[in-house]
């Protein structure tokens, strides 16, 4: 027996290090696997909630997973919920798009508008048209809209988002913290009617 004994630590060493050369392997396959589905999702226009992702992989550190592998899977990013975090792939979204998805999750569409307009004055100086939050990813019904209309400034912390109507009769909304009353009135007038005028 005594002859044995000092084999046994080379034994349990070895089993120790195939063990992690296995893990390291797991590991590298689940974050692969978790790419893949959240990249079929976004290929759906859907993101992929961390539960979704918990449900597909029970036993996996999902957020662990993916930050480690952040340098090799540089197409899928995160977003951060109100009440969840999302990911998706670059590769079949943008950013604006998963954004604007993340936000329907909410199920608080007025803020949704609100946010989104601040978005365009923002980034873009410019105003956000009414009619394009009847179109995806949006979907929001023109009863919705027209009573958010009357419900903006009555709202705290969103009685900066106001409305004007181009001279063609279209409909725009703007942030006054990033456009000022005038500024998004000619906005609106060249994105409405000029811009048509002048190919």
């Amino acid at each position: 027996m005594s002859a044995l004994q000092p084999v046994r630590p080379m034994i349990e060493g070895t089993q120790a290090i195939a063990a992690d050369e296995a893990s390291k392997q797991q590991a590298e396959v689940t974050a692969t696997a978790i790419a893949d589905a959240i990249r079929q999702q976004s290929a759906l226009f859907r993101l992929a909630t961390t539960a979704y992702l918990r449900e597909q992989f029970p036993t996996a550190d999902i957020c662990g997973l993916l930050q480690s592998a952040s340098s090799e899977l540089t197409d899928i990013e995160r977003i951060a919920g109100t009440s969840a975090i999302y990911y998706y792939s670059s590769l079949c979204m943008t950013t604006s798009y998963a954004t604007h998805l993340g936000r329907l999750e909410n199920d608080d569409p007025m803020l949704l508008v609100a946010e989104t307009v601040r978005d365009e004055s923002r980034d873009y100086t410019r105003p956000t048209a009414l009619a394009s939050f009847f179109e995806p990813p949006f979907q929001l019904s023109q009863s919705d809209m027209a009573s958010f209309l009357t419900c903006f400034d009555q709202n705290p912390g969103i009685e900066d988002i106001r409305a004007c109507t181009a001279s063609n009769g279209a409909i725009y909304l703007y942030s006054t913290i990033f456009l000022t009353d005038d500024h998004a009135q000619g906005l609106v007038e060249f994105y409405a009617v000029e811009i048509w005028q002048n190919p």
